[in-house]
């Protein structure tokens, strides 16, 4: 008897890991909407001239996503948008708080024009079966009625928005739809990505994800990866400075067998930098946590 609960919980154990082997691609339905919520926690230690400053990103934001057009099982059309942003910081006893569902906050007075513009200018992007983005449309529209939205403003802030709204910024907000490969993957499958990051610092960040678990309803992945800046300096403010960026990635993907959406995503990020500024050496430590959910609506 002892041997055969002993064979039994072996083959119990091994059919938690065992699975046909499955291939992940988008399964949108046309008219279908979905919800992304992101929450990013960040904390951050700079070190200048033998003393540290602690200061800490906390950030919220919802980007809403509908099928307008599916063509057959090749691409698709997407409606995205983002619904809602919520900020709040703190550095050197400052403190700084936004919500876009706050009408009342008068600090915010920027971020809330902005924010209505987006909801006046959805972006469309239309991908492949794999989550390829083929090509956006309406982000320079979107980027011009913001800047307008905020002439006179402040002009940092401006800064920080062309940033936001490039193409190249857009496409990497949704850089966890075009994550698979073509071709079927069973548990301990691996697999790479490498995304390119141009704006401010330039970056490559580079990725594995691992297949941990199949079941009938998801595929758990995990993710690991590391970030190396390829350029030795940036343009702040006008100035070129000399600048060095590393660090990793670890985490977790829960991926929605029906539809190929991530369900859930819990990631921390671990990243150092390396800068000169005004004949100051200084050493930047972040680290951050991001938790990705997904509804479908």
């Amino acid at each position: 008897m002892l041997f055969i609960s002993a064979f039994a919980f072996a083959g119990l154990l091994i059919s938690f890991r065992s699975s046909d082997p499955v291939t992940l691609r988008l399964n949108l339905k046309e008219g279908a909407t979905y919800e992304y919520n992101t929450t990013m926690d960040q904390k951050i230690t700079t070190s200048v001239a033998g003393q540290s400053y602690a200061s800490n990103i906390n950030m919220a934001s919802t980007i809403y996503m509908k099928v307008e057009k599916k063509y057959g099982d090749d691409s698709m059309l997407l409606q995205t948008k983002y619904t809602h942003m919520a900020l709040n910081t703190s550095a050197m006893g400052h403190t700084t708080s936004f919500d876009s569902n706050d009408s009342s906050n008068g600090s915010g007075n920027d971020l809330s024009k902005m924010f209505k513009v987006m909801a006046e200018h959805p972006v469309t992007i239309t991908t492949d079966a794999y989550g390829k983005i083929i090509r956006i449309g309406g982000i320079d529209q979107l980027g011009k009625a913001v800047d307008a939205s905020m002439s006179g403003g402040n002009p940092a802030m401006k800064k920080i928005m062309e940033g936001l709204f490039s193409e190249q910024t857009y496409k990497h907000a949704f850089t966890n739809l075009n994550m698979y490969e073509n071709k079927a993957v069973n548990v301990d499958d691996k697999w790479n990505q490498e995304i390119a990051l141009t704006s401010f610092v330039p970056m490559n960040i580079n990725l594995t994800y691992t297949v941990k678990e199949i079941n009938p309803s998801n595929v758990v992945l995990d993710v690991a990866g590391d970030i190396q800046s390829t350029s030795d300096s940036a343009t702040i403010n006008g100035m070129t400075l000399p600048i060095h960026v590393t660090g990793t990635q670890t985490g977790t993907y829960t991926v929605d067998r029906a539809n190929g959406l991530i369900s859930t995503g819990n990631v921390d990020q671990d990243i150092h930098t390396k800068m000169s500024m005004m004949g100051q050496n200084m050493d930047v430590e972040t680290k951050g946590n991001t938790i990705i959910t997904e509804k479908v609506q």
